[in-house]
């Protein structure tokens, strides 16, 4: 009610404002995401009736938040790889879509790697599934530490992710990341294993659908001449080793 009687909180910002006294009502429960102040210019007794609309509207901001955060948490849930918390496919896409979109009205490039892990029926045969996943989650990480910040990493699924290079030069961009992914050791002791790389650049207008299936043939290719290889489409490149 009267701020220059005020011990519980600081006041210099009321102060500084010329203001005498208000109420605050905390917005949301566990956690609190803010407070809801109403500020009066001269000190005097707040009224019941105010207060109560004080708390309504900060009620109503509360359940707006939670509704906000509910659906955020869908949406993340529903556009993310739940074991290694990559975007999956249907996320991969969108920028994808996206990426081509910018490119096409900036005369641009987009590249799309396509990553494989070698013999990983194998691997989960030997390791068993808690080594497989295991092993998925380092090539995860793996991938995620030699891509650009611009650069999305994803899972398409089972042990097959996607790395998507928006606004790429050329080729040379994007073989200078197939370069830098290196054999992934699922498990100390279990040995290492390699991935196979296709990659697909384009300047032209294709569909996101189109681009990844190119990755996807060259990586079938680089998988034919052995372990850990990348191989490109790409019209005036050829495949070569990892």
């Amino acid at each position: 009610p009267d701020r220059a009687r005020e011990r519980r909180f600081a006041t210099a910002d009321m102060a500084a404002h010329g203001l005498g006294g208000g109420i605050g009502v905390p917005i949301g429960h566990d956690p609190i995401w803010g407070v809801l102040t109403a500020h009066f210019a001269r000190p005097r007794p707040t009224r019941e009736h105010e207060v109560a609309f004080v708390s309504a509207v900060a009620a109503v901001l509360s359940t707006a938040l939670e509704r906000i955060e509910a659906e955020e948490r869908l949406r993340h849930r529903s556009l993310h790889d739940p074991l290694t918390g990559l975007p999956n496919r249907t996320l991969a896409l969108e920028r994808l879509n996206a990426a081509l979109d910018r490119a096409a009205r900036t005369g641009g490039r987009v590249a799309v790697l396509v990553i494989d892990l070698d013999n990983f029926r194998h691997l989960n045969a030997r390791l068993g599934h808690a080594g497989g996943d295991a092993a998925l989650i380092r090539l995860a990480d793996r991938l995620r530490s030699v891509v650009r910040p611009t650069d999305t990493v994803a899972r398409l699924g089972g042990d097959e992710f996607l790395i998507l290079c928006p606004a790429v030069t050329g080729p040379a961009d994007v073989i200078a990341i197939a370069d830098r992914i290196a054999t992934v050791d699922p498990h100390p002791g279990d040995g290492p294993i390699t991935a196979s790389i296709g990659i697909a650049v384009t300047g032209a207008a294709v569909s996101p659908h189109e681009l990844i299936h190119h990755a996807d043939r060259a990586m079938y290719r680089a998988k034919a001449t052995g372990p850990g290889q990348y191989a490109l489409h790409h019209p005036d490149t050829h495949g070569t080793g990892l």
